[in-house]
């Protein structure tokens, strides 16, 4: 999607947050849930989502569009590797999104593109919590670490 096709119109353009979100301490604690149960994960992916855009939650229909259109992009360039959900630690609030190959480059653009805040970057199983808005990044251990299972 190119960058000036918007899902939604940004409505705080240029106010900046009073919060990084490589600060908000609930970025810092998502676990991860996966579909497949044996995934071959690459030297290097991204964990994005396109839901709850800039951080203000949106109805289910809204999620559910936004989720498709990013499954569409990344279909289209072969990089999905498999579906994910972000959640709390205590999975009481989850959102869809993909693991995708993805340079870090590409995964802030494809975040900043469907309007989040944030978006997980893997290499060498380190993950991290890397802002849309600066860049800014922050390593949060172990990928494998943070996978979850329901239970």
């Amino acid at each position: 999607m190119p960058s000036s096709t918007r899902v939604n119109a940004r409505l705080d353009a240029g106010v900046p947050r009073l919060q990084s979100c490589v600060v908000n301490e609930a970025y810092r604690q998502t676990v991860f849930l996966v579909e497949a149960s044996e995934v071959a994960w690459p030297e290097e992916f991204a964990v994005i989502t396109a839901c709850n855009p800039d951080g203000r939650t949106v109805g289910e229909r809204e999620n559910a569009a936004r989720t498709g259109l990013m499954l569409e992009h990344l279909s289209a360039r072969g990089a999905v590797v498999a579906r994910v959900e972000g959640c709390s630690p205590d999975l009481v609030h989850c959102e869809p999104g993909f693991a995708a190959r993805l340079s870090l480059q590409e995964a802030v653009t494809l975040g900043r593109q469907f309007e989040q805040e944030a978006v997980f970057h893997v290499r060498a199983g380190v993950l991290s919590l890397v802002s849309c808005e600066d860049g800014r990044s922050v390593v949060l251990g172990a990928w494998r670490d943070r996978l979850a299972r329901r239970p």
